[in-house]
């Protein structure tokens, strides 16, 4: 796949979206490297606002291509005294953990484990795009690129935004057993990402996430400065 392909692979999989129509109904297209999934209708208040800044501390995890390394980690919960605060910030640092273990050993992955952090709606999103990566043959390198920055946290009456900026750079291949390895994706993408955590019978919980911005390539970053 030439870049011009890959380059229209990647419009309609954003006009797909856009449009909610689900990426993996549409053979021969690629998922992106995040669940696309939508959140409840919010709360109708909101109560009080704390702003935090954490930093993702540098590191070099050997990349397999040309996109930057980063530590897979950000410290959550170290300036911010409010338990339910601390609670979504940890769900949030632990779906960015699952996620990169997952996509690290496709095509094996078992997405159920993702009930940790989400609810079942959630769950099943997630769910359906690893099952469509693991359909496709598709591996994945530079994984620990998939790193984030919490910019703010915020209460929604019982909820709680989580909004970070998110950096991604990992590498899908398509690696058929007898056939050809193909490049699918190397495209290094940033967010502006809300993420909607709710308290819940299982306890905190992903209720959805929403791009708020996006920028693709790494001279674009919106998390650098």
């Amino acid at each position: 796949m030439n870049d011009q392909q890959r380059g229209t692979t990647r419009r309609l999989i954003a006009l797909a979206l856009v449009a909610g129509v689900a990426a993996c109904s549409s053979p021969g297209t690629t998922l992106p490297t995040e669940p696309p999934v939508q959140p409840r209708e919010p709360a109708a208040t909101t109560t009080t606002t704390t702003t935090t800044t954490t930093s993702v501390p540098p590191t070099t995890p050997p990349p397999t291509t040309s996109q930057p390394a980063v530590q897979p980690t950000t410290t959550v919960g170290a300036v911010i005294d409010d338990p339910d605060f601390e609670a979504a910030l940890a769900v949030v640092d632990r779906y960015y953990a699952l996620w990169r273990e997952c996509v690290r050993s496709l095509p094996v992955c078992d997405p159920t484990v993702f009930a940790e952090v989400g609810v079942a709606s959630v769950v099943e999103a997630f769910s359906e795009q690893i099952r469509h990566e693991q359909a496709l043959l598709h591996e994945a390198e530079n994984v620990d690129s998939y790193t984030y920055l919490v910019l703010t946290t915020e209460r929604d009456a019982g909820r709680v935004v989580v909004t970070v900026c998110q950096r991604d750079g990992i590498v899908v291949f398509e690696r058929p057993p007898d056939g050809k390895e193909q490049l699918v994706t190397d495209r290094f993408v940033s967010k502006i990402r809300e993420w909607h955590v709710d308290p819940t019978e299982s306890g905190w919980r992903i209720v959805g996430a929403t791009t708020v911005e996006e920028a693709s390539d790494l001279e674009n970053d919106l998390c650098a400065g």
